[in-house]
């Protein structure tokens, strides 16, 4: 994991995935569901690095420690509660994500590494 406190006291953690080459084609940040940065999205982010793309998971529950330090049954709550959405869209855009909360190229459940179109 990694983690970074941002120009206005933000806290980001996330996990970081490189292509073993060291060069990438561009960056990736993935943005995962409601279940926070899980070892399944740890995979995620190391099938789209194997493919040449520099992947930064975000954790979204960043603020309340990190998805490992939130119960399990108690992380889809915080995700949902009313105004997390925007203030998640927030810290990534304090972190220096201006593109976050837009869809850019193909809509985000279209791409998936066990579909085989990365």
């Amino acid at each position: 994991m990694v983690q970074a406190v941002w120009g206005n006291g933000t806290p980001l953690r996330g996990y970081l995935a490189r292509p073993a080459s060291g060069r990438s084609r561009a960056a990736i940040v993935l943005c995962p569901d409601r279940d926070g940065a899980t070892p399944y999205f740890e995979g995620v982010a190391r099938a789209v690095a194997k493919a040449g793309y520099a992947t930064l998971l975000a954790d979204p529950l960043s603020r309340a420690g990190g998805t490992a330090a939130v119960p399990e049954n108690d992380r889809a709550a915080l995700l949902t509660a009313p105004g997390a959405a925007e203030q998640r869209v927030a810290d990534l855009r304090a972190a220096g994500l201006r593109r976050c909360g837009r869809r850019v190229g193909r809509a985000p459940e279209t791409v998936h590494p066990s579909r085989g179109n990365l």
